[in-house]
């Protein structure tokens, strides 16, 4: 997508009644070229029709909390004011962080809006959401600030003597934050405790459709493989099929190598780059057993 492209979609989405001669306007161009760059953006997939319909995947967002636990269970009765022996584990916690990861294994699309200090512990967070497939790219990272800590002390029987929170980097969690990111929150799917309930059939049911692998999602497996089908054989990298479809390359990449084990597409290394070699894929149309219209 061009740069035009992307100002053009920007205004769109704003105002998806919009007329060509309003965003030849704002954009200082001729209406002729506004009707040039639209009809790339319906050729792209990114819009379709009058009235300018914009083409998103569901998904939900997560608001919360990450935190970064850190245990200790002293081997013997604790001493006080002295060194015990004992271990020390570290793990990935808080309320959001956990609803968002489960939300992912049910084959959710999820994003999330938290905040990161700038920090090793926001690192690790952050690949582990990527794993995930955990959208994170809405959260702010807060320079010289320190990730959310929960530090907890135990005692010989495992039960908690003592405990230290620093949570201090939620000040900067505000609602002008969530304010800047109304469209993000505004256009993620509501569950209700049906929605809930058939997803969680679908996972156990005996006639449920082959399941995809975990954390991918169905609706946004569709939307891939409708854009791939429109695109008449084009071998694409996954950063390029991103652009298109408005999904994270992380998301992108986890789609993608299931649509290879199922035989939707093939994939071949592309060395004419001019630099690092990139792998492209190409739709074929032959699905697996998982293929189009799993759920």
């Amino acid at each position: 997508m061009t740069q035009r492209e992307r100002q053009i979609l920007n205004w769109i989405e704003e105002n998806p009644l919009i007329s060509q001669q309003e965003l030849a306007e704002k954009a200082g161009i001729t209406r002729s070229s506004v009707a040039v760059h639209i009809s790339n953006l319906m050729k792209k997939g990114y819009i379709t029709g009058k009235g300018y319909i914009v083409h998103t995947a569901p998904y939900v967002t997560v608001v919360g909390g990450v935190n970064m636990d850190i245990g200790g269970w002293p081997s013997e009765v604790p001493v006080d004011r002295d060194s015990n022996p004992g271990a020390v584990r570290m793990s990935l916690g808080g309320v959001g962080r956990n609803i968002a990861h489960n939300m992912s294994l049910l084959g959710l699309d999820v994003r999330m809006v938290t905040a990161f200090g700038d920090d090793l512990y926001a690192q690790k967070i952050a690949a582990s959401c990527g794993e995930l497939g955990i959208d994170i790219s809405q959260s702010p990272v807060i320079p010289e600030g320190h990730t959310s800590t929960y530090l907890f002390i135990n005692d010989e029987k495992g039960d908690m003597l003592l405990a230290v929170s620093d949570m201090d980097i939620y000040r900067h969690l505000t609602p002008q934050l969530l304010s800047q990111r109304q469209k993000l929150l505004s256009n993620s799917g509501g569950m209700d405790q049906r929605a809930i309930d058939q997803l969680l059939q679908s996972q156990d049911g005996e006639e449920a459709a082959p399941q995809l692998s975990k954390g991918l999602n169905g609706a946004t497996l569709r939307l891939i493989q409708d854009f791939l089908a429109r695109s008449q054989g084009q071998a694409l990298t996954s950063e390029e099929i991103a652009e298109q479809v408005h999904l994270s390359r992380i998301t992108i990449r986890r789609y993608v190598n299931y649509m290879v084990e199922t035989g939707e597409l093939v994939s071949s290394i592309d060395y004419q780059t001019g630099g690092r070699p990139s792998i492209r894929y190409r739709y074929t149309g032959s699905f697996g057993a998982a293929g189009k219209g799993s759920t």
